[in-house]
């Protein structure tokens, strides 16, 4: 009997050392989910702000002055332009790389960084004399880099803002926003820059027009420019919002900054939301695993006490 004893005893210590060992797991996977959550936000923050277009106000090149735009490319050579799209955040320097990924995660000052730069297609004429140009950039919260672009599909936004302009080769030209699209990014109707066939332009601009969520009543000639501004989309996978603009002849001054819309409707999810999406869920299964073990330990206790009163009272 005393055997017995011994072993029940054996195996409540047992299940007590291993309830005190779940509570500090637990506590410690709870301040390390805590303290990853809160880098996880700090670090989104910091790319967000990196990724302002305030970042870069210092080298938009002005009326009466190009020396800070100047001062950019001497940082970087491959800087060449500067976009603006009037009531957006959008305002920012144009770069093109000799392929389309070394700018998804740099800079326009040549740095390292996750909110890459926006830049032209590889493909495509630095002159913007190609037919159609296509210019990339992350769609990114707080507005940042073409983080605006997806306010375009609300028929309000699009009404009221419909002009920008770019800055290439010392004169600023007028941009007339023609449509706004949703589109896949391995479609390779909409992505195929610097179509040379006129009957292609043709086909191209209607083809553009069928994928459009909004199009202004604007002709397009084969013997105009335009240009396509593409950023990733969270409503599909790999889908696109492309924003549709003609490059007018017009020359216009650089305004010293713009007057950005406010998104009335809610807006893409982004990563820091995703995230702490995430850390909510594997908290809630954290908490859901230590109330079951807390439990199940708190049983076995239970059992493990009434045998052994059980025990005692036989031998008694």
């Amino acid at each position: 009997m005393q055997e017995k004893k011994g072993y029940i005893d054996f195996w409540i210590l047992v299940v007590r050392f291993m309830h005190k060992l779940m509570n500090r797991i637990i506590i410690l996977l709870c301040i390390l989910m805590i303290a990853y959550g809160t880098y996880a936000m700090w670090d989104n923050n910091k790319t967000t702000i990196a990724a302002s277009t305030k970042q870069y106000k210092i080298y938009k090149p002005r009326t009466d002055s190009h020396v800070s735009f100047d001062e950019l490319i001497a940082k970087n050579n491959d800087v060449f332009a500067w976009l603006s799209i009037d009531g957006t955040a959008i305002d920012y320097p144009v770069v093109q790389g000799n392929n389309n990924s070394k700018y998804m995660k740099t800079n326009p000052l040549g740095e390292p960084s996750p909110s890459g730069a926006i830049f032209l297609d590889a493909r495509n004429s630095k002159d913007f004399q190609d037919f159609n140009s296509i210019i990339y950039g992350h769609h990114m919260n707080k507005n940042a880099m073409f983080g605006q672009l997806h306010t375009f599909t609300q028929q309000e936004v699009f009404q009221k803002n419909a002009t920008g302009s770019l800055f290439y080769k010392d004169t600023t030209y007028a941009l007339d926003v023609v449509g706004i699209l949703k589109a896949d990014a391995y479609d390779m109707d909409v992505y195929q820059p610097a179509i040379k066939q006129d009957y292609k332009k043709a086909q191209y601009v209607d083809y553009l027009q069928s994928k459009a969520v909004h199009w202004r009543d604007t002709a397009i000639q084969t013997d105009d420019r335009i240009l396509l501004l593409s950023t990733c989309s969270n409503d599909t996978t790999n889908g696109r919002y492309i924003l549709v603009a003609k490059i007018s002849d017009e020359i216009v001054h650089p305004s010293i900054g713009n007057q950005q819309i406010i998104d009335t409707k809610p807006t893409v999810k982004t990563n820091g939301h995703c995230l702490w999406i995430i850390v909510g869920i594997m908290m809630l299964i954290i908490i859901f695993v230590g109330v079951l073990l807390l439990w199940v330990s708190k049983h076995k206790k239970k059992e493990a006490n009434k045998e052994d009163i059980d025990t005692n009272s036989d031998s008694l």
